[in-house]
Parts: C-alpha cells; structure tokens; sequence
C-alpha cells in the first residue's frame, strides 16, 4: 500500500517543503497538493517524488503538468480531451487520475460511467493510472453514506475493469478512514492530510478499530487474531507534527502509535 501524505495549503501552515523533504527523506513516494503551483514549490525544493494535483488545473496551469512532471486528476471528459490534446501538442505521455464523485458533491466526475469509459478510450496520449473518490463524511459511524459510497466506488471500478480498463491505484480514503481502521476504504494508496500534523476529526458512532479491540477483548484468553495491515508509519506521522520544531530534523523521534 502506498502513503501519499497531503502537504496542500502549505502543509496546513507548516511548511510544504520542510514537511515533504523529512517525510520524502522517510520514504514517502507520493504528495498530494490541490494545484500546480503547489506542486512547483515541491519542485522547487527538491522534492523528487510523484506530486498528484487533486484540485484540476486551469487552462493556464496545464502546461505546468508536463514541465514540473505533476499528475493532473480528472474531473470530467472535458478536462481529459483538454489533457489529452495538451500530450499530443507537446509529443509527451502523461499519467492522470480519474476522481468519481460517489456523494461528497464537490469535486469529482459525476457523467454516467459509460461517457467516462469512452472518454479514457479516446484519449490517446494520456494514460489513466488511477481511480479516486472521497468521502463526505468518513468519521460518521453511525450514518450509512461512507457504506453507499464505497459500494459505488467499488461497483464503478467493476464497470471500468469489464470494460477492459484497470488502472492500478485505486484512493478513497483520507485522515479519517486510516485512523479510524476503515481497512476496507485503503485501496492502493492513502492520502493522510490532517492527521500527519496531529488532528482527527472525533469520530461519530463506533469506528471499525474500536469495534476490533473488542472482539479481541471478547476472545478466549490466547485465541490467535491478526491485527488489520496499517498504512501508518508512525514515524513519518510523528515527523510532521513536530516538523515545524527547529530542533526536528536533527533529532530521532521517539515510537509513536499512530493517532486516535
């Protein structure tokens, strides 16, 4: 599983670059930033791992993808055949992202699926590597949304696949889902915002985490359970929280559980 941690807004006012160089420099593969121009300060400061842009790009801003190697996500067949033509002009491959509004309302692609499958058909000099969607309200436990739209996620990612397309990463989840346990929202890669910097959200009703330490605390005494696989590394987390410590970088933080 892949960590992409967020470092949009200026890592939420700590710094994107300081923030990206000590989590890259912990083996981080990916950032996540809202528009090019927060990419190109990643660029700037010498981050060279994949930069995604989740907010779009403006007409102005697309020739910055291919210059500054940042990976566009795709709200809407406009915005592919926009990319699309922009690949052909400059002779470059481009990778992108697919975001489907499954019910948060805001960004996302919303055309039925069969326009968006003939959209990735025809374009040609683009490539879609993933599928993304984001919850509304992922720390509400007691609520079904985050349930309906991972079932709509997962069966807009069946319709791709029988048409023959399987982009390899698929994202749902952001801070909450991965605090939280919500094992079944991981995907292929997981985009932590908040939580890196010491916040979660409270949850609303009995996360999936709690609900394992129960069954857990109900077992017979040395009956074998397997703890769920976690995209924390509790390191890295703990390194941006405290990365806007003058002090940070030179010392070895100490083992942290992830945040609750």
């Amino acid at each position: 599983m892949i960590t992409a941690p967020v470092v949009k807004a200026n890592a939420y006012g700590h710094g994107s670059a300081e923030v990206a160089r000590r989590l890259e420099a912990e083996g981080a593969p990916w950032f996540c930033v809202s528009n090019a121009a927060e990419g190109v300060v990643l660029r700037d400061a010498g981050i060279s791992a994949r930069i995604l842009v989740m907010g779009g790009c403006l007409d102005f801003e697309r020739n910055t993808l291919l210059g500054y190697d940042l990976t566009p996500v795709v709200h809407c067949p406009a915005q592919l055949r926009d990319l699309d033509r922009l690949a052909g002009h400059s002779g470059c491959s481009l990778t992108y992202h697919l975001k489907l509004d499954t019910g948060m309302g805001r960004l996302g692609a919303r055309a039925p699926l069969p326009e968006l499958i003939e959209a990735v058909r025809q374009a040609r000099h683009v490539h879609l590597e993933g599928l993304m969607t984001h919850f509304a309200s992922a720390n509400d436990f007691v609520s079904g949304q985050t349930a309906e739209q991972m079932a709509g996620f997962e069966s807009a990612v069946q319709t791709f696949r029988a048409a023959g397309l399987a982009p390899p990463l698929l994202h749902l989840s952001s801070s909450g889902p991965v605090a939280y346990g919500l094992c079944r929202a991981y995907g292929k890669l997981v985009r932590p915002g908040l939580a890196l910097y010491g916040y979660v959200s409270p949850a609303l009703g009995t996360p999936p985490h709690a609900r394992r330490e129960r069954r857990s605390a109900m077992a017979p005494s040395g009956a074998p359970h397997a703890a769920p696989s976690s995209p924390w590394s509790p390191r890295a987390t703990q390194t941006a929280s405290r990365i806007s410590s003058p002090t940070a970088a030179t010392s070895s933080p100490p083992a942290a559980s992830p945040p609750s």
